[in-house]
């Protein structure tokens, strides 16, 4: 039995930390009430370019960026196993973590990613290509309203006033943005991993064909979880579902009854 559980959530292209907004406490809540004697510690490290390094250049290589994070990540202990959780391109992170810096990682949850080995119009569906190469040249406030509305379903207006927020008091420069995309255009993945992993996909997200999170999951052999109607932002569309298929999976794999 793990004595505690280590978990770093990853946000996606030109998201941070804030972008969850109560998501990590929920999810330490829901882990607490399935195993209350194990340690669940959090935390949400920014890429470089967003976030607390929004003011550094972003890397147009996503093995540069995941070096980069790595002298920041908390450090690992031999009585906690590390779980990376992954949101699009926060997963293609977590799974180059996994492949590079085997001992640093014990486990992988990757939620609505795709990689450079799998169909550019599957990766990225046209309409939604489009709405991001159109939003690119937006003023600020318009353009973060134009991708909240491509990722989210429900589309609450609590959350998207929080976008604006979060963009007006760190924002993201439209240079670090196009680097972002070429960082995560051209990662690829070829060789199966050694740790334990979970793939998360949305049947109706619109920026990321769902197909290329089964057929992550077929090439890695990891179970598959898909919600039926949310978006490619799951923790803002439902989030306690999230958090619950997250917790019982930790537990299931890490921890035993």
């Amino acid at each position: 039995m793990s004595c505690g559980i280590n978990v770093i959530l990853l946000r996606g292209l030109g998201r941070e930390s804030e972008h969850w907004f109560g998501f990590a406490e929920l999810l330490k809540r829901r882990c607490a009430e399935i195993a209350p004697y194990i340690y669940f510690t959090f935390a949400t490290p920014d890429t470089a370019g967003c976030g607390t390094e929004y003011q550094r250049k972003a890397s147009h290589r996503l093995t540069e960026l995941t070096d980069d994070l790595v002298r920041r990540l908390p450090t690992k202990t031999k009585d906690a196993c590390t779980v990376v959780v992954g949101l699009s391109m926060g997963g293609l992170i977590a799974l180059d973590l996994a492949k590079r810096y085997e001992s640093l990682v014990d486990g992988v949850v990757v939620i609505n990613s795709s990689t450079g080995n799998q169909p550019w119009y599957r990766r990225m569906c046209p309409q939604a290509l489009l709405t991001a190469l159109t939003a690119l040249a937006l003023p600020l406030r318009q353009r973060e309203n134009c991708i909240f509305n491509l990722v989210s379903n429900t589309q609450p207006e609590q959350a998207r006033q929080g976008w604006w927020q979060i963009q007006r008091a760190r924002p993201v420069s439209r240079l670090n943005l196009v680097r972002l995309l070429l960082a995560a255009a051209g990662f690829t993945l070829n060789e199966t991993l050694a740790q334990k992993g979970l793939v998360i996909a949305s049947q109706r997200d619109r920026l990321v064909d769902a197909r290329c999170s089964g057929e992550l999951a077929h090439y890695l052999n990891w179970p598959l979880e898909v919600h039926p109607s949310a978006g490619h932002d799951v923790p803002i569309d439902n989030p306690e579902w999230l958090a619950d298929v997250v917790a019982q999976w930790l537990v299931r794999e890490y921890v035993i009854l």
